[in-house]
């Protein structure tokens, strides 16, 4: 069961979780009334006691039902907020993949998981993109280096090569 709410989109673990929470409360609720009216009562009028006990549940369905329309309103708004982020993370992913480093998420705004995971991003793009500049420094450092030594060797080729006729100058 575990599993399965695992790969579950997190928007539809948020509503489950959320709409449960009324149910197991009313559960309580129900046998907490309950257990209340018989040690009151002391089972000295039981026709008493199933009117209050209907009464309870009564009230306690109501209740839960309000609740769990509630908890999926609640569950609504949570979805579309973390699934907003969940987007504009995944978003900057693909494009630093893509090799685009200069991409940042701005993470700065949340102070919760998401934008820890945001600030984490954008450190890693910020060293992929100097990493990035280092190779492009040290290519073009090696490319330079190379081309000195190898200018001076085709001089000198060139230079043998010439056909002289002066027999002093070969």
């Amino acid at each position: 069961m575990i599993r399965r709410l695992h790969a579950t989109p997190i928007h539809l673990q948020v509503g489950l979780v959320l709409a449960t929470i009324p149910i197991v409360v009313a559960l309580f609720g129900i046998t907490f009334a309950r257990v209340a009216i018989d040690v009151a009562l002391d089972g000295e009028d039981v026709q008493l006691v199933h009117s209050i006990t209907r009464a309870v549940r009564v009230a306690v369905g109501l209740t839960v039902a309000c609740a769990t329309v509630a908890a999926a309103g609640a569950a609504l708004l949570l979805r579309g907020s973390i699934r907003s982020v969940i987007d504009h993370l995944r978003e900057a992913t693909v494009a630093i993949s893509d090799g685009q480093f200069g991409h940042r998420v701005g993470g700065e705004r949340r102070r919760d998981e998401l934008g820890h995971l945001a600030h984490a991003i954008d450190a890693m793009a910020m060293r992929l993109e100097q990493l990035e500049q280092a190779r492009r420094r040290l290519l073009a450092c090696v490319s330079h280096e190379l081309r000195t030594p190898l200018t001076i060797v085709r001089g000198h080729a060139y230079t043998l090569g010439r056909d002289e006729h002066d027999p002093l100058r070969r």
